[in-house]
């Protein structure tokens, strides 16, 4: 999977490709009916959540890496720590 930028998209086929003389705001409506694939203020919000006061590292906060893999590659959308 890759993340595209919707609104870019959306530019695109209706200016670009003049669709939207053929199917109107359709189009839009089908791409804004998508799921989000990656929520970046979910994935801060998780990450700080499992993040933990690591006093080895001068009360520096630490999270561990395989669960911060989890929330990245989850995009923040299903994620439960």
């Amino acid at each position: 999977m890759r993340l595209i930028d919707a609104d870019k998209l959306k530019e695109y086929l209706t200016h670009a490709r003049n669709l939207n003389k053929l199917y109107g705001k359709g189009i839009n409506l089908m791409i804004d009916d998508q799921p989000t694939a990656f929520d970046v203020n979910i994935v801060i919000e998780q990450l700080r959540k499992a993040e933990y006061n690591h006093a080895d590292y001068g009360h520096d906060y630490a999270i561990d890496t395989e669960t911060a893999v989890d929330i990245v590659e989850l995009g923040g959308i299903t994620y439960q720590n």
